[in-house]
């Protein structure tokens, strides 16, 4: 240390220079997490989702029974596709804040709410001669089952 230093009142003396390898700057990535980790309500959703199906025995029902109205379900099955591509369409383009996905596409979200209530809805009416009051609950598990599917993985 010099005069001048302690006169200043320094206490410390002037560090030596670090190694080369120190003085480089860390580049920071910036990852964009879309989706959430997996918690218990996702794990159970899928469990009474597969009990549902085996129970009901969805997939040879929907094939085979006699009772089940195949316009309704063929229309249904087809606007449930219409509604899985204009959300796929909305999420691709939109920015991961849901207020400005509102803004930047409020009649394409309206539009595909309205195609997926009259997708359940024709679902409800198709299967109804064979499952009553239990297609509501079918229709209500496979739409929580899907929307813990989208939370965890978009």
């Amino acid at each position: 240390m010099t005069s001048t230093d302690l006169a200043r009142g320094d206490s410390d003396p002037p560090s030596a220079p670090e190694p080369p390898h120190v003085h480089r700057q860390k580049k920071i990535r910036i990852v964009k997490q879309r989706g959430r980790s997996v918690q218990v309500d996702d794990v159970l959703w899928f469990a009474c989702f597969l009990m549902t199906y085996w129970f009901f025995d969805i997939p040879n029902t929907l094939w085979s029974n006699h009772k089940i109205d195949r316009q309704y379900l063929n229309s249904s099955l087809t606007l449930l596709l219409v509604f899985l591509v204009l959300s796929l369409y909305i999420f691709w383009k939109a920015s991961s804040d849901y207020l400005r996905i509102w803004k930047q596409f409020p009649v394409l979200f309206v539009f595909s709410f309205l195609v997926l209530c009259t997708a359940v809805t024709l679902f409800c009416l198709s299967t109804w001669k064979v499952w009553n009051v239990w297609s509501l609950y079918i229709v209500f598990v496979t739409t929580m089952t899907l929307n813990a599917t989208a939370a965890i993985s978009l």
